[in-house]
């Protein structure tokens, strides 16, 4: 399964069923987190980390901060100008050695974390008193609404999880746009020699929710989501072209269920992952997310999914809902709800079982209740009366 994906990666991309397949995000790092001490404890327990910033000083003396935007830690006018038009500079080397601290302790992979359609990495590095972030490249490359107002996050009408960061939506429609995404904002990444790809978030926002909340025409709505997945499918193309993978955030289209199908067939051919940002948020949307992870694994796409567990309570049913539905490649975690910290994703004891290799598929018997075996494990998980157990041997 998902040859694709194993053969991008040299070596082979991990994959063990005699371990369980964790993940971490562990948001905007703290200085603890840089030395090799920490670094060790940490890596030690994860497969992947997707690398969100580094809170620590540029290289080059300029003040670190943390943007709501880019989740970078060096601001795009502290970036390098022999690099024009691009925020990679100083940052670079933070992820770099960061990667390389978590590989030498625990060797996952490590990828970056980026927005897909929404950065203010796309401003130039301009000289005015804003460090550059009123200083748009083109704004004839921004989406807008109905009304032909930008859509910006700094505007709270607008509804961007953004709200109040400087940054638009850039229109993938214009091939402009696009070549521009992947020489200066992809590019950069490619030459990292410590990260092993890219994580892009909200890869359709504009056409699932700000587009259609706003009133935007739907002939221009279907042109973009097509256009998305031209820059989805070109990105896939160059990161395993330089041995990388990509995981691409996206659940689902109630616009455009077309969206889903084509989504899931560029990475099942091209590899990279799909993720989900809140599987099993709560018991009555679990079991349609489990189905639609089986329909991912069936179409031998790897797959990287978050569930995030309120405040002191324990995930497991979300783990023995994931138990149901995992296939090779696809990876799990659990976090604190709304808290993207180092301290939000708690390293569960469940990370330490052992499962082994599924016995087969799960079973539905009688209707909402699902079962499944594994070498160690027998689940079952009663969506009806929104129980799960989790019998180990």
């Amino acid at each position: 399964i998902s040859a694709s994906l194993a053969d991008a990666k040299s070596p082979p991309w991990p994959w063990s069923w005699d371990t369980f397949p964790s993940w971490s995000f562990p948001g905007f790092l703290p200085n603890t987190l840089i030395n090799t001490t920490s670094s060790k404890q940490f890596a030690a327990n994860f497969h992947m980390i997707d690398l969100c910033c580094v809170d620590v000083q540029c290289a080059e003396g300029g003040p670190a901060v943390k943007d709501s935007v880019s989740h970078m830690s060096c601001a795009p006018h502290h970036a390098n100008t022999s690099v024009p038009n691009t925020w990679i500079g100083n940052e670079e080397h933070a992820l770099e050695a960061q990667a390389q601290l978590f590989k030498a302790n625990g060797n996952p992979l490590v990828f970056p974390y980026i927005y897909f359609t929404v950065s203010e990495l796309w401003y130039a590095a301009g000289s005015d008193s804003n460090g550059g972030y009123n200083d748009p490249i083109h704004s004839d490359w921004w989406l807008r609404d109905a009304n032909g107002r930008p859509i910006s996050c700094q505007d709270a009408d607008h509804g961007c999880n953004w709200q109040g960061s400087e940054a638009h939506i850039y229109d993938f429609t214009l091939s402009a746009v696009q070549q521009f995404w992947l020489d200066h904002v992809l590019g950069p990444f490619l030459t990292m020699n410590s990260t092993d790809g890219n994580f892009f978030d909200e890869v359709a926002t504009y056409v699932e929710t700000l587009g259609p909340k706003h009133g935007v025409a739907p002939d221009k709505l279907e042109a973009l989501a097509n256009a998305t997945l031209d820059v989805l499918q070109q990105a896939t193309l160059q990161l395993a072209a330089h041995n990388k993978v990509g995981i691409f955030s996206y659940a689902s289209s109630s616009h455009y269920p077309w969206f889903e199908a084509r989504y899931l067939s560029i990475l099942a051919q091209h590899g990279g992952l799909r993720f989900w940002e809140f599987f099993c948020k709560d018991w009555a949307s679990c079991e349609a997310d489990v189905v639609s992870l089986m329909r991912t694994v069936a179409e031998q796409v790897p797959a990287q999914l978050h569930s995030p567990v309120l405040h002191g309570h324990q995930p497991d049913w979300q783990f023995a809902a994931f138990y149901l539905g995992m296939g090779e490649y696809t990876y799990f975690c659990a976090g604190w709800s709304s808290d993207w910290s180092v301290n939000g994703f708690p390293v569960w004891d469940l990370y330490h079982k052992n499962a082994g290799a599924p016995l087969g598929l799960a079973v539905q018997e009688p209707a909402h209740v699902w079962h499944r075996s594994f070498q160690h494990l027998n689940v079952t998980v009663d969506f009806s009366s929104q129980q799960a157990t989790m019998t180990w041997f």
